[in-house]
């Protein structure tokens, strides 16, 4: 797989994600046995913008030839990849969510693997 090929399935997955939380905080996080008050709602919806944001910002950097501005984008997108199953492992574990939060653990780690691959092994 190229690091492009990576760089726009994420771009998708974000732009999709984020759109439905920005519509649908509620029944989206629902999925995961998860309620939400108002102020949940309003940090999800947020959530789902930097979503989008990330997805933009990763759909239009897919293709730069710079090798400098690639390692800076696939280090930032592994670190907040790793941090992001970390984050969501750990709420798998303590029972936070339900057992579809297993997907969400599983999403977050081939990423954070995908993105580290090209990070630390890809370009020797």
């Amino acid at each position: 797989m190229k690091l492009g090929t990576l760089m726009t399935f994420k771009a998708i997955v974000c732009i999709v994600t984020g759109g439905i939380f920005i519509i649908f905080p509620g029944q989206w996080l629902w999925l995961l046995r998860m309620d939400l008050d108002l102020n949940g709602t309003f940090l999800a919806r947020l959530f789902g913008a930097t979503f989008v944001l990330v997805g933009l910002f990763l759909w239009m950097t897919r293709e730069i030839a710079d090798p400098a501005t690639r390692r800076a984008v696939t280090l930032s997108v592994f670190v907040g990849d790793l941090l992001g199953f970390g984050i969501v492992l750990t709420a798998q574990l303590s029972g936070i969510i339900n057992p579809f939060g297993w997907a969400m653990v599983m999403i977050y780690l081939l990423l954070a693997i995908g993105f580290g691959y090209f990070q630390f092994a890809g370009s020797r």
